[in-house]
């Protein structure tokens, strides 16, 4: 049974994945009205190619946060507690590191590499169990958003070793 924290945090998760939710909603009803469909210089997309990707992106994320609040309660670790729970300042250092260390990371071992270690880590810090999803979620997702950046957007990445 989750204590009052865990139910105020699932409240408040649920809360802001519904808030985040509607405002994606919001935002893609209105993209037709205030995007112009006109191609600003990239080949491939229009102007409203990545507005519409953004709030794709928001509302899919919001529906799965609120989704996912509601499965907290049985995904937790044994009593409760999940790793630097009691002390927020030290979790914002370790992931402030880390970024620090992935920006670096990317010059030097290429973005995929770096991409991937990143998202592991991230995942494995924040408590993630289920190794199908780590898995496929540090193999899809820099895959995707090299696919987004580079080749639909044309923006270049890092020369480097290991790609």
């Amino acid at each position: 049974m989750p204590s009052g924290t865990h139910r105020r945090e699932q409240r408040r998760d649920a809360w802001i994945g519904e808030v985040t939710a509607f405002g994606a909603a919001l935002y893609l009803i209105l993209i037709p009205w205030q995007v112009q469909p006109d191609h600003d210089g990239f080949a491939r997309i229009s102007g409203r190619t990545v507005p519409y990707l953004i709030g794709a992106t928001m509302l899919v994320l919001g529906a799965l946060l609120c989704g996912l609040a509601a499965r907290r309660a049985r995904h937790m670790a044994p009593g409760g507690k999940r790793l630097f729970e009691r002390d927020p300042v030290v979790r914002v250092a370790v992931y402030t590191g880390a970024i620090a260390l992935y920006t670096v990371g990317i010059e030097q071992v290429g973005y995929m590499t770096s991409s991937a270690v990143m998202l592991l880590f991230a995942m494995w810090f924040s408590g993630a169990r289920n190794r199908l999803v780590v898995l496929a979620s540090v193999l899809v997702t820099p895959v995707v958003l090299y696919g987004v950046f580079h080749l639909l957007m044309q923006i270049p990445m890092p020369e480097t070793p290991l790609y």
